[in-house]
Formats: structure tokens, sequence, C-alpha cells
């Protein structure tokens, strides 16, 4: 839902007590500033590196960018899983609730656990848990996991963030944290609550307060836009693994954007889907004058591939296959996510290999096979499968379908915004997040809103994180 417009600049910093000291866990408060340059107590000093910390629904990462080469920011990975530059937000207790593993190494070490997997505690999505209105103290917060036991929200997020901090120290060996400039973003449509426990988990595993910056994600998504050159039609495709490199613009022109102007700053990530209106007011610096948020993304597509799945071999086969083969169901979940990520208006049909396990619980469960089921339900005419090669196709009709919920809830927003926006003539919009990078979504957006200016920016899953790399040196 929409809020009032505010003067407040979206950058945020830990407001220092009278011993101009933070500590892990005292009350501190958040102060927010327009020029970090004039404040002593928000200069960095002379880091070597700049390293922006972002930690998402469904994805988190790091960027970093070093002294003297400000131009080039580059991303960090978990090493061997796959080319995306991101990590899985999953963290895996212990049975005892000690830390076992993150990302796609929790994946896989649980996938791999027999019968005392019910022992171990499993946490996604958590980060969704903190845009309701939590009011309750950061030290006695809980998340759930998903058999829905509680551990507290502080004790996840930190272990999140130490894993986080270590995945890009591993890249930038030989250094201190105190040679580090290090930026943590966070929603803007957070509660002070929610962006307290944060701030105690980051500041408990270990980084100084000095070196410490917290940014608003569409603050930092809307400078990166600023500064990119839009005229660009480089693909990141092109480029080295890690070598995520994008030239910042040199003139406004280059960006189109000038003081005065009014833009839009469509975030949409894996579980939500937040915009915000700015009016610049000058080198970096934004006046917020809307935002709205609903809670739904990416994962919607997801879901909505997993109810057509259960609708097809049935609720109990989908959760044996689930728990007894979470290897497996991981696989077909990544399998379908690259699908979704390529399909468009120009795809016909969708095809993926299903596992082998999926079909055998099917069998051993009901004596069906899936084309037995395919015919039985109707579907034969949307949904081919290949039993000799254990692929199944979904017609264009059955994509769409899926993309359905989550593609008119975001059209929804923006026409919502675009209302308010009538009296300030706002004439570019600038789409960010991991699900705005979906060809099919951009292709709704593009076709319905052809009034005003939609640019996507390259990388566009990563632009918060280059934007606050951008900011931390603005800062220095």
């Amino acid at each position: 839902m929409g809020s009032k417009p505010s003067a407040q600049r979206q950058i945020i910093v830990p407001y220092p007590s009278e011993n101009g000291q933070n500590c892990p866990g005292e009350n501190t408060d958040y102060t927010v500033y327009t020029d970090s340059g004039n404040r002593e107590d928000s200069s960095f000093g002379d880091p070597l590196l700049v390293t922006a910390i972002d930690f998402g629904t469904t994805y988190s990462g790091s960027v970093f960018c070093f002294k003297g080469y400000k131009n080039r920011i580059l991303a960090g990975t978990q090493g061997f899983y796959q080319d995306d530059e991101r990590i899985p937000t999953v963290i895996l207790l212990n049975p005892d609730q000690t830390f076992n593993s993150f990302g796609y190494e929790a994946q896989d070490t649980y996938s791999k656990l027999k019968e005392e997997k019910a022992q171990y505690f499993y946490f996604e999505h958590f980060k969704m848990a903190l845009y309701k209105n939590m009011e309750s103290s950061s030290n006695t917060t809980t998340l759930m996991d998903i058999r829905g036991r509680r551990v507290k929200a502080k004790d996840i997020f930190v272990m999140l963030i130490k894993n986080l901090l270590h995945l890009a120290m591993d890249i930038v060996k030989g250094l201190q944290t105190r040679d580090i400039a290090w930026i943590v973003t966070i929603p803007a449509s957070w509660s002070e609550s929610s962006r307290k426990l944060v701030q105690d988990s980051v500041l408990s595993v270990g980084i100084e307060d000095k070196n410490l910056h917290f940014v608003l994600e569409p603050h930092a998504a809307a400078v990166y836009c600023m500064n990119v050159d839009t005229s660009s039609t480089s693909s990141p495709m092109s480029r080295p693994p890690k070598e995520l490199h994008s030239e910042l613009a040199d003139t406004a022109e280059e960006t189109g954007i000038t003081v005065g102007d009014k833009c839009i700053i469509l975030d949409i990530g894996g579980g939500s889907t937040d915009i915000w209106v700015y009016e610049v007011e000058g080198q970096n610096e934004l006046k917020e004058m809307h935002k709205a948020t609903e809670e739904i993304g990416g994962n919607s597509v997801n879901s909505e591939f997993i109810e057509l799945m259960k609708g097809l071999v049935g609720e109990p086969v989908w959760s044996d296959f689930q728990e007894d083969y979470t290897g497996s169901y991981y696989t077909l979940m990544r399998d379908f996510d690259r699908k979704k990520r390529s399909f468009s208006n120009d795809v016909d049909s969708v095809t993926m290999s299903l596992e082998n396990e999926l079909l055998h619980v099917l069998k051993e469960t009901t004596g069906d096979t899936l084309s037995d089921v395919i015919t039985m339900i109707g579907a034969d005419d949307k949904i081919k499968f290949k039993s000799h090669l254990n692929k199944v196709t979904l017609d264009k009709e059955t994509m769409e379908e899926l993309f359905e919920k989550s593609v008119d809830a975001i059209v929804q927003l923006i026409e919502k915004t675009l209302r308010v926006c009538q009296k300030w003539s706002v004439h570019t919009m600038f789409m960010v997040g991991g699900f705005s990078e979906s060809p099919y979504l951009r292709e709704i957006i593009r076709s319905k809103f052809s009034e005003i200016r939609v640019v996507f920016p390259d990388d566009a899953k990563l632009v918060v994180l280059r934007g606050a790399v951008i900011l931390g040196y603005q800062s220095q």
C-alpha cells in the first residue's frame, strides 16, 4: 500500500551513542542524512575496498570494488554450483541448533540427510518475516523453519551475515576487516525493529561500527540508475564470470535524468515488489515522493508450478518426493527456475526434464504413470509427457497462467503509482531486481506502459549492490 510523501534522504547509518560507540545489543537509533561527507562519524577514512552485502528473500550476494578501480564492481559467488552471482538465502542448523551450512551447501547437505532429516532446522525465505510490522525486541523475535519450529531471529541473521562476510573475505585474502568499508542494504519498508535486528546482527560478527554503513535498497538502486550509462546495450553474458563491469555515466544526458526530474524505481525480487518515486535534487541526492509494496514476486511463479505438479501427481506424492528425495526436488526446481527466467512471448512451449524419483513415487503410490494421469485429468492438450525421455512439455498458455498472479499484481501496483504520479510528470521507470530480468515480464510491462520510458539496467539483480558500492565511496 502507498504512503505519504517523505522528505527523507534515503541513506541511513547507526547513530553513535554518547561515547561514539555502538555495541551489539545496544539500543541504537537510526539517523537519516543528506550529505554523508559532512558528518565526521560517517567517514570511512581511506578504505582499500568497499564491499556491499545484500540478503534477499531467495538469493543473497556481495559485490566489491577496490580503491582506484571504482568503475569495476566485481561479484563474488559460492564457487562451484552455478554461474549465478548470488547464493540461496538458506541456513541449515544441526539438531542442537548450532550452525551447519549456508547457501547451496545447505541445500545439498539437507538433501542428503535420511531418517535424521526431521531433527535438523532448515530456514529459507525468512527475510519475508521482517516485512511485517515487527515491534518485538531483536533479542526475542523468532523465525520459523520449514517444519514450523522457532529459533531466535538474531541467531539466524548472525549466521547469514557471518557467512556472507566470510565469502567476501575469501575473495580479498590479505585484507583485514578494518581495511574495508562495509555497506549493508535493507528494505525501506522495514520497521525500525527489523532494521535494529539486522544492525545488531552485523555488529555481532565483528565489523566495527566506524567501518559500517546501512543504505536503503531503493536509494542504492536509484543511485546506480542515475550513474550508469543506460544507453549501453552490452550483455553481461559476454563478460568473464565474476567481472561484472558496468560503465558509469560521465554526463546526466547519458542517463536521461537531470536535477528536478522524477523517476520510478521498480524493484521486483523473489518475495516482494517495491516501487518508489523519487525527485532528483543533486548528485546522488534523491527526495522520496511516494512508495508502495506488494508481497509478491518471482517466487509466486515457482509456487504456481508446484501447485500445477501437485494437481498432476497428487499432494501425497509430491510431499513424499520433496521429503524423501530432496536433492532431486531441488534439481527439478532449479531447472524450472532456469526455464522461468528464459520464458518469453516468442516461446511456444517449455520442455524440462522430470526426475526419476518423482515418477517412481507416483507409480509406487498410485500405480499410475504420468501419461496416465495427464490423460485422466484431460490435460493432454496442454501438457505432454515423453516417457522415454522423462521430459514434460508445458504449452505457452500454461506457462502464462503460472506467471499470471504475479504479473497482474505488479501491473496493478504500477498503475496505482502512475495515477499518483500524474501531477508530477514522471517519464522514466527503472526496473531492477532478480524477477525484473524475466523477458516475459519485461514484455508485459513495456507493452502496458508504453507512455513512459522503461529502462532495464544490465544485471538488474545486482543493481542494489552496485548502487551501495557507489554510495560507499561517496561516504568517504
